[in-house]
């Protein structure tokens, strides 16, 4: 084979152990060729000489000739033999070149290995670009437009080294994009490997694994094909996607210290005041330690109740020191007087308690069963019948017509009546409380209106 080009020997002072080193230039084929670092001692001189690598690896498979691989030429005078040392070398499957050189054969020994190195490299068939199967991939991103380049993505053999790293591309349109691998078909059999996404920081990345099977065949005239599958969870998809998005909005952290429990926002203050977090709303307090506030509140004259556990505003109904209180299903804040829940009406105390029995107010009496819930119609409580009015709940008090009939309930504390009444006329009712008219009683009788004539 001709003589490899060399460059000019390094200029005095540009090596600080005023070696001769030279660069050879030769073709090298990505992921076929590996040139590996390797330290040695020259033998009877005390010089050490480093050979330098050069890793091909990922990248389109095709011919380089334009890759250096480096080697080092070493001698002191022009009395002492030139030694040349060279990595180990794998070329095209050949499997690996030993060169060994010592100071009793460094000039013929080194040189004549080395050569024949070279000399296998250069008569290596080149890759043919063509002789290649592909591993695609699409990528989206949701919530925003992607750049070629943002996402990076892996293809690693069954051992799990990686043959190939890749950034994702735009198509023509420049509305599409996708990731690609080309590797060389290689040996003739079936082979597998996984193609995941590397994560980004600036989004959330998707982190599905894909495993791809790679069947190679050839024909009787040598050609090579392959059939590509993806696979993800034990099933097999048409093909690999990448599903980006956004990352989720920067959160707050609790603090717990000396006892007091503070909030601290994504800003990096404290919260104060009401805070909303997780669609829970807190109260920390506006000055000092801005400590969360827990138990019953007054802000601005109206009274909150905040969850004893974790200091959340309580919404509906609560239970607190033996009594039950309503708060404002939306603000939290809590009810006073009457109060319409779920089709029913309450009365709430001026302290917020829940008032139950007979409760006087606007002037009028009215009753609420145990639940708190206010009666209407006919209810019998301390041994007596009253009558609700069928609307508000008033108590009736003095005639009243009901049902079709008239009744008498005391003036004063409400009570139905039975037998015979004085209110400017004698009356006689019924022990139902209906009034009797246009009837005798007792030989009284009674007219139309119900007065005894």
């Amino acid at each position: 084979m001709p003589p490899l080009p060399r460059n000019p020997p390094i200029a005095a002072g540009g090596n600080p152990k005023g070696c001769e080193h030279h660069a050879y230039r030769c073709p090298l084929l990505s992921g076929d060729i590996a040139w590996r670092a390797t330290d040695a001692k020259v033998e009877g001189t005390g010089d050490s000489v480093t050979e330098r690598a050069v890793l091909l690896r990922a990248g389109r498979p095709s011919f380089l000739g334009g890759a250096m691989h480096h080697r080092g030429i070493c001698h002191k005078s022009l009395g002492e033999a030139r030694l040349l040392l060279v990595a180990m070398a794998v070329v095209l499957g050949l499997g690996l070149m030993p060169v060994k050189a010592t100071a009793q054969q460094a000039s013929d020994q080194a040189i004549a290995e080395t050569s024949q190195a070279q000399d296998r490299l250069m008569t290596a068939a080149p890759v043919n670009p063509l002789d290649c199967f592909n591993v695609t991939a699409t990528v989206s991103l949701s919530g925003g437009s992607l750049e070629a380049g943002e996402f990076t993505f892996r293809l690693t053999d069954s051992a799990g080294s990686a043959m190939q790293v890749a950034n994702q591309h735009s198509d023509l349109t420049g509305k599409n994009n996708y990731v690609n691998f080309e590797i060389p078909y290689g040996q003739v059999g079936t082979r597998t490997y996984r193609l995941t996404q590397e994560n980004n920081p600036r989004y959330r990345c998707d982190t599905t694994v894909y495993e791809v099977t790679v069947t190679v065949t050839q024909d009787m005239l040598g050609n090579k094909g392959a059939s590509v599958t993806y696979s993800t969870g034990g099933k097999t998809v048409s093909q690999a996607a990448f599903s980006n998005g956004p990352l989720p909005p920067p959160s707050g952290q609790w603090v717990h210290e000396g006892g007091v429990t503070r909030y601290r926002t994504p800003q990096g203050t404290y919260a104060s005041g009401w805070y909303t977090i997780d669609g829970q709303t807190y109260y920390f307090d506006t000055s000092g330690d801005h400590g969360r506030r827990t138990g019953w509140l007054q802000q601005g004259g109206t009274w909150y109740f905040l969850s004893p556990a974790d200091g959340h505003r309580e919404t509906g109904w609560i239970k607190e020191g033996g009594a039950w209180y309503y708060l404002n299903p939306s603000t939290g804040a809590m009810a006073t007087g009457w109060a319409w829940v779920n089709g029913a009406w309450y009365y709430l105390k001026g302290s917020g308690a829940m008032a139950a029995g007979w409760v006087f107010t606007g002037s009028q009496w009215y009753f609420l069963r145990s639940t708190g819930a206010m009666a209407t119609g006919w209810i019998w409580t301390g041994g007596a019948w009253y009558y609700l009015a069928p609307g508000d709940g008033h108590m009736y008090r003095g005639w009243g017509f009901i049902n079709g009939s008239w009744y008498f309930c005391d003036r004063s504390s409400g009570a139905m009546k039975a037998g015979w009444i004085w209110d400017g006329a004698w009356y006689y009712l019924y022990s139902s409380g209906a009034m009797a008219h246009n009837t005798t009683i007792g030989g009284y009788r009674l007219d139309s209106s119900g007065a005894w004539v």
